[in-house]
């Protein structure tokens, strides 16, 4: 449901509040100077990671290994995912405080 509601207020912010959708560098980091928009956008990719390493995590699972190889796919995939949100929301902050 979390990500449901952030996916419809990131279409909603990128396509019917900024007038033109946010064509340009410039304003994608102006957008992303308010405290509010730069959460919710954060907030909206880790939760986007994180159903996004349940399902790969599914997936491998249907393999049907081992008990010790599903817990090296979790560990693996929670590490993939840990690493792929830290990145991104320093992506994301780096390109706010410019």
């Amino acid at each position: 449901m979390l990500l449901v509601f952030l996916l419809g207020a990131h279409i909603v912010a990128e396509h019917f509040i900024v007038k033109g959708g946010l064509p340009d560098y410039g304003q994608v980091v102006s957008y992303l100077a308010n405290p509010v928009v730069l959460a919710i956008e954060s907030a909206f990719v880790v939760v986007l990671i994180w159903h996004a390493m349940l399902c790969l995590r599914s997936v491998l699972f249907d393999f049907r290994f081992g008990r010790r190889a599903q817990a090296l796919i979790t560990r693996g995939v929670v590490a993939l995912g840990v690493i792929t949100a830290a990145y991104s929301c320093w992506l994301i902050a780096a390109i706010a405080s410019r």
